[in-house]
């Protein structure tokens, strides 16, 4: 039977894949009304370009769960928040659905105007901010925001947004100054089709065929397989209870006075008998033994389960190997239908349930989560490089010490720049020491926190996922014709739905919770995180700057005393030189002093030489 219902859902998935491509329209093509709107909604085939799609009909989920069928086209004239406001999309009896499209009918003075379908990957989107009241060629000054985060301004009331990719997708709404925001529109893009040509249809069904066969396999194969288990242990059963039959047929009563195996089994009857029909009626005797043996009256032995021991079987006990099969059996069922409902989705054939306050919230924490810990490493790098760098200075200050000591005419100079680079050192190790505490801090609140609450959402898109495809089975069989084979599957099918629609809206409920909480605590723990970095790196330049004007100061102080050591070798050659040419050329040297007596030195150092000359020996001729 298990077998037979695998091969059933493969069978009908392969059909469901050769089936028309169907959307969902609106008409006009947008995806928020204000109320008292008129609009209508449609299904169509995409293969033919636009036309109405046949036997399809355009199922609605309203905010509170409740699902209505509608027939396609279906035109409301006078929309309302309550009861127009949900998820729309087209079935037609057992084949796969359209892809979900949300409307919105809002209240509010504001709505954007964005398309309904999924964009075309490398397309154009043309978003609209309009106010109720105005003329949609009205042009008014709007804000646009996507995943809250503003993307454009435009004075036309309108924005393009070019090539859009992947990355586009998102929760995107305007807001108009003095009016308010409006509500959040889902974009959706999706990859271009492929530009090779079609295969053969026999090849095309071939492969899909191949295709559900690989899908369906695993769990055709675990349930053959355990199947064979379950017929083994049933067989071993019965062999072993064969043996301890015969272990109860040498009961008699020429040893123990016990009445034999085939007497109980009478006496057990007689009793069932009589509880069936409400008479009491008291147990015939056996029939009489060999022997000596006396009578058996049914006082001298009550008939009770306790009594009669290993004799009395109870056909409705489960068997531990029956019930761990059924546990795997439901396990093969459920990670079936999650699987198909998980590709339909990844398909865009499939409609799912978005929660238009979690989600967002979920795919902001996620975007988060990749910005933090990008930032993170940008931290652990900088701390890596300033570590380095305050190595780096320390040993340069060292070797301006050794230097200092080896060379005492330059002891002064050595010993500043030595002071220096060790205290910028010191410095920038109480620096690093500070990025990395901030560095770990935010581990701790990525790796631990966030990362707690992305294995819960992961829990939640299970759920989720398993709570849609009990809803499609239960939507598929609420079409189907009422009648005594369908009723029974009907009721099992709404009592599974039920179950996983509770554990469902617990789970979603606890991770929105637990959401919240995140939000606070990650803004408080960024806070104080952020405060002591700045205030480290601030406290870190300010003692640096200090350090430095006192270190520049003392090397004015140290530099502004004229040195009073000998001269050296060059100065001496060149006053000897100086000499030499005065002696030999006092005309002409004493015509380049008058030229250059205003200039600085080094020329008052000839005038002076000049003058020793003058009034000492006169030069040689």
């Amino acid at each position: 039977m298990q077998v037979t219902a695998l091969w059933l859902l493969v069978l009908l998935n392969v059909l469901d894949s050769g089936s028309a491509r169907v959307s969902l329209i609106t008409s006009p093509n947008r995806l928020q009304f204000f109320k008292y709107d008129n609009f209508s909604v449609s299904c169509i085939e995409e293969e033919r370009e636009g036309q109405e799609a046949g036997g399809w009909t355009v199922i609605k989920r309203m905010q509170d769960g409740e699902v209505e069928k509608l027939p396609s086209p279906f035109s409301i004239k006078t929309a309302f928040p309550a009861t127009d406001t949900g998820v729309y999309w087209c079935e037609a009896g057992l084949e796969a659905a359209s892809s979900a499209v949300n409307i919105t009918v809002t209240a509010g003075p504001v709505i954007l105007e964005s398309p309904v379908q999924p964009v075309m990957e490398g397309g154009n989107v043309h978003l609209r901010c309009r106010r109720k009241g105005s003329s949609p060629a009205s042009e008014i000054t709007a804000d646009f925001y996507k995943d809250s985060l503003l993307i454009g301004h435009s004075s036309k009331g309108s924005v393009i947004i070019k090539n859009v990719s992947k990355s586009s997708e998102g929760l995107y709404k305007c807001n108009i100054k003095g009016f308010g925001d409006s509500a959040d529109s889902w974009l959706s893009v999706r990859a271009p089709p492929p530009t090779t040509p079609d295969p053969p249809p026999s090849l095309f069904s071939a492969f899909s065929l191949l295709r559900h066969l690989i899908v369906g396999s695993p769990y055709l194969l675990s349930t053959i397989l355990l199947g064979l288990i379950y017929k083994d242990k049933k067989r071993a059963q019965q062999v072993s209870m064969a043996q301890k039959s015969d272990d109860y047929e040498v009961w008699g009563f020429e040893d123990n006075g016990l009445p034999s195996r085939t007497e109980r089994m009478e006496v057990v009857e007689q009793r069932e008998v009589s509880e069936g029909s409400s008479v009491t009626k008291k147990e015939s005797p056996p029939a009489e033994t060999n022997g000596s043996h006396t009578d058996i009256q049914s006082k001298d032995f009550p008939v009770s389960p306790q009594n009669l021991g290993p004799v009395v079987i109870q056909g409705n006990n489960r068997n531990p190997a029956s019930e761990k099969l059924d546990k795997v059996r439901k396990w093969s069922i459920t990670a079936y239908k999650c699987t198909k409902q998980a590709l339909s989705e990844k398909l865009g054939r499939g409609s799912r349930t978005v929660d238009l306050d979690l989600e967002p919230r979920l795919e902001l924490l996620k975007d988060d989560r990749q910005r933090y810990d990008q930032m993170t490493k940008l931290t652990q790098t900088l701390a890596s490089q300033l570590g380095q760098f305050a190595v780096t200075q320390k040993t340069l200050g060292e070797a301006f010490t050794d230097l200092g000591v080896k060379t005492p005419s330059l002891h002064v100079e050595f010993g500043l720049n030595a002071d220096a680079q060790k205290f910028l050192s010191k410095s920038g190790e109480t620096l690093v020491e500070a990025i990395n505490g901030f560095a770990f801090d935010m581990e701790t609140l990525i790796n631990k926190t966030m990362e707690d609450t992305m294995i819960n959402a992961k829990q939640y898109e299970a759920s989720r996922i398993e709570y849609d495809a009990y809803r499609v089975d239960l939507e598929e069989l609420n079409l189907k014709p009422r009648d005594d084979i369908t009723l029974p599957k009907l009721e099992q099918a709404q009592t599974v739905f039920q179950s996983q629609r509770e554990k469902y809206l617990k789970i979603r409920d606890d991770l929105s919770v637990k959401v919240k909480l995140l939000e606070e605590n990650k803004v408080k723990v960024l806070h104080n995180q952020l405060w002591l970095l700045h205030s480290a790196v601030a406290a870190n330049s300010l003692s640096c700057h200090r350090f430095l004007q006192q270190n520049i100061q003392q090397a004015g102080e140290d530099f502004s005393h004229p040195s009073v050591d000998a001269p050296s070798w060059l100065e001496q050659s060149a006053s000897a030189l100086v000499e030499t040419f005065a002696r030999l050329c006092p005309t002409f040297f004493l015509l380049a002093l008058d030229l250059l007596s205003d200039a600085p030195n080094p020329m008052t150092r000839l005038h002076h030489h000049y003058d020793t000359l003058r009034h000492g020996d006169p030069p040689p001729r």
